[in-house]
C-alpha cells in the first residue's frame, strides 16, 4: 500500500505493482487496464481509479463509479506523462501501475470498489532500418 487517505465516512487505499517487461524497442502506446466492480447501495458513488508511477511521480485518473459487474477500465498513454515524449524501454522497465480503491459510507448506505486484475497493454511501432 503506497498511501491511505481517510476522511469521515471515506477510506481510500492505493497499491502499485511492478510489471514484467521484455524487449519492446519502439513503444507507440501504453494502455493500463484495470478490471473493477463496485458493491453497495449507491451505484453512482465514485470508488475507484487507476494509478501509475514513472520517474518517481504518481499519476492518477479521475475517480469513477464502476458498475456492479466486472468491467475493464482502460487508461491510454501515447507519451510518458512525465517527459511528454514517447516511452523509452528504460521508462517502461521501471513503470509501476495499480488501482486506487475506496469505501464510502453514510447513515444507512455504503459503497466499496474492488479490483481483480491490473495489467498494461503495449502497442509497438515499427522500426525501419536506415
Amino acid at each position: 500500500c503506497i498511501y491511505e487517505d481517510e476522511f469521515p465516512g471515506t477510506f481510500w487505499r492505493s497499491d502499485l505493482y511492478k510489471i514484467e517487461t521484455g524487449k519492446l524497442e519502439k513503444i507507440d502506446m501504453v494502455t493500463i487496464i484495470g478490471r473493477f466492480k463496485s458493491f453497495g447501495t449507491r451505484p453512482t458513488t465514485r470508488v475507484a481509479a487507476l494509478i501509475l508511477n514513472t520517474h518517481d511521480i504518481v499519476y492518477t485518473t479521475a475517480t469513477f463509479a464502476p458498475p456492479f459487474a466486472w468491467t475493464d477500465h482502460p487508461w491510454e498513454h501515447a507519451v510518458n506523462p512525465f517527459t511528454h515524449e514517447a516511452w523509452t524501454q528504460a521508462e517502461f522497465d521501471t513503470l509501476q501501475i495499480g488501482p486506487t480503491l475506496g469505501m464510502v459510507r453514510g447513515v444507512g448506505w455504503g459503497q466499496r470498489g474492488y479490483c481483480t486484475q491490473i495489467f498494461a497493454r503495449v502497442r509497438r511501432g515499427i522500426i525501419c532500418p536506415p
